[in-house]
């Protein structure tokens, strides 16, 4: 004889903590709609409209900018091109003007035929009217100076030092040619650069040579003025500084043939196709810089401006471009919004509509009137819908004509059954008493789903009325262990009930709440091992607004993929095809329907190889 454990605990609620229970939240509307079903849609559109609203924008702007940016940088080249093609004009007429003066005084041919005292006039002359020569001399056909004027601390003199130039390019190129323009060069008394210009006399008559002080350029550098920060230099074919608004670097004789632009210079100097450059200074700042070829002195005009002070008028249109951009962007970006948002919106109505057809509401219709292909859509869905919704209908009336004509027979047959075991168990034998009282339980189960199948049927329309009275939860449990006696001696299972002494009275139909946690208890019997320990337990929720009714065991447990399904209508169906155990698919919907009738929940927490937990969740009694 296997005994049956039964412990009533009777606590006070301040003894008993609460038990507490994850409340499960079905997902809303727009979080389904957002993450489940148009996570995809939804970000391929915003893709393509960031790609056709927001970039083509910028795109824009971007181009506007550099194609500015661009014009910019071009007109101020041209600018510097035209200023340095000026600048090396005037260097070039500068020199050559000193060289036609020089042949003009030997225009008749006569000149080196006067007397020196003619020729020291006409040179001290020549020497007042232009500044800029610091000396002027006649050499004979040999090469031997025969006179010279100099100027020096703004006085005109006459040198008695005269130089043999037999045998230097001045004397010797100008008596072969025309004329003679010599390289710069310093002098140790004067720190300025400075060059000879030499003229023939004619055959075999001597030359007239000139030192030329080359201290103008430098003026004509100082009052070129170029942007805020640009300047101008000029080289000679070495690098050289001759001409630069800093005079000290004149005077050092600086080289500036590292500079980039002087190497192109000195490179490329015949090539005016590629006589400009942009690179990078010492101090990191980017500079624009051109170069001019004076030809007939080999001479190059550099002009060097900071890029960024080029650019700086562009900031402002930048600013205003990029500003223009964002605003359209945004704009466009909220029209896009709002158009993607009307464009998912009827998918929000038809996945919801589609959603309960799917749960089985098959009265649910989508109503969309978009007039397109999402409306002709949906209408197909409706159709559909329709359809499903007639063949349920049918088949409700053929299950509940079938039903409702087995249960008067089969009530029959259960009543003789009953009626044979009552009358004659003192003549039957022992196996026909089994055989019947077999039958009898058979046929009490059949019943028992017959019954369930009338009763889901009316839950199912709303026709099912709730008697609801108050009614203790613990006396409840304890029938029902009483009604599972047998089973729970056969199997020598334990059952315990746990319920605090001072909970409030349920609420409900206590008809449907019996079935529903016999139904539960069954469940637990069928899927637990032989000595298998099995709880029933009554307490407030977490919130203290509903009661809560767990029936827990340490069976095999019910995998995850069907802890939502087992509550469906013949949902155990699949559960069976996976070597599941389990009984008709009806018990549960059952207990699902009922609990939902009283406006409460029902779910199961359970691990495989541990066991579960079904929870039933119940509004609090009205006088509560």
């Amino acid at each position: 004889m296997f005994e049956l454990i039964k412990r009533l605990k009777s606590q006070s609620a301040q003894e008993e903590k609460p038990i507490e229970l994850p409340f499960f939240q079905w997902p809303g509307l727009k979080e389904l709609f957002s993450w489940r079903i148009l996570k995809g849609l939804r970000s391929r559109l915003l893709g393509f409209l960031a790609l056709s609203l927001i970039i083509p924008p910028l795109v824009i702007g971007t181009l506007v900018i550099v194609t500015v940016r661009n014009a910019t940088t071009q007109a101020s080249l041209r600018e510097q091109k035209e200023v340095a093609s000026r600048i090396g004009d005037r260097v070039a007429g500068y020199v050559d003007n000193v060289k036609k003066v020089l042949m003009t005084m030997d225009s008749q041919g006569r000149f080196a035929q006067i007397s020196l005292q003619e020729q020291e006039v006409a040179i001290r002359e020549l020497l007042r009217n232009y500044p800029d020569l610091m000396e002027c001399s006649v050499l004979n056909q040999a090469g031997r100076e025969t006179i010279k004027v100099m100027r020096k601390n703004n006085k005109i003199f006459l040198s008695e030092k005269l130089v043999n130039r037999s045998f230097r390019e001045e004397f010797g190129q100008a008596l072969q040619g025309e004329f003679y323009i010599g390289p710069v060069f310093f002098t140790s008394r004067e720190r300025i650069p400075q060059m000879f210009v030499s003229v023939s006399l004619g055959k075999d008559k001597g030359v007239l040579l000139a030192r030329l002080s080359l201290d103008n350029i430098w003026r004509m550098i100082c009052e070129v003025t170029i942007a805020q920060t640009g300047y101008a230099y000029v080289v000679n074919p070495k690098g050289t500084l001759i001409a630069h608004p800093d005079r000290e670097r004149v005077l050092s004789h600086e080289n500036r043939e590292s500079v980039p632009i002087v190497q192109k210079f000195l490179e490329h100097r015949n090539n005016a196709s590629i006589n400009h450059l942009i690179f990078k200074a010492q101090d990191g700042a980017m500079i624009l810089s051109v170069y001019h070829y004076i030809r007939n002195l080999n001479w190059g005009v550099i002009i060097e401006v900071p890029l960024e002070e080029i650019l700086k008028n562009t900031k402002s249109l930048q600013r205003h471009v990029a500003a223009m951009a964002i605003v359209f962007s945004v704009v466009f970006l909220v029209m896009g919004l709002f158009l993607v948002r009307k464009i998912l919106q009827p998918f929000g109505v038809f996945h919801e509509g589609v959603h309960r057809i799917g749960k089985g509401d098959f009265s649910q219709r989508v109503n969309i009137n978009t007039g397109d292909e999402i409306q002709t859509l949906a209408e197909e869905v409706n159709g559909m819908a329709q359809s499903l919704e007639t063949l349920e209908q049918t088949k409700r009336d053929l299950m509940h004509m079938i039903v409702h004509d087995l249960k008067s027979p089969l009530s029959s047959v259960l009543g003789s059954v009953d009626y044979v075991l009552h009358m004659a168990k003192d003549t039957l034998s022992p196996e026909q008493k089994k055989l019947l009282t077999l039958g009898l339980k058979s046929g009490k189960d059949l019943l028992r789903m017959i019954q369930n199948l009338l009763d889901l049927a009316k839950m199912e329309e709303g026709k099912l009325d709730t008697r609801k009275e108050n009614f203790s939860l613990l006396e409840l449990a304890a029938q029902c262990v009483d009604d599972l006696e047998a089973s729970i001696l056969r199997e020598n299972k334990m059952i315990s009930v746990e319920v605090p002494k001072n909970l409030p009275k349920a609420w409900a139909d206590r008809d449907l709440i019996h079935r529903v946690l016999a139904n539960l208890l069954t469940n637990a019997l069928k899927h637990t091992t032989k000595g298998a320990e099995i709880s029933i337990q009554a307490d407030l929720s977490q919130d203290a607004h509903a009661l809560l009714l767990i029936v827990r065991d340490n069976g095999e447990g019910i995998p995850k993929e069907f802890q939502e399904k087992i509550f469906d209508k013949f949902g155990q169906a699949e559960a069976k095809k996976q070597n599941f155990r389990v009984g008709t698919g009806l018990g549960l919907t059952f207990c699902r329907l009922a609990v939902e009738a009283h406006e409460g929940r029902i779910w199961v927490e359970s691990e495989e190889g541990i066991g579960s937990a079904f929870f039933v969740q119940l509004p609090l009694p009205q006088s509560a």
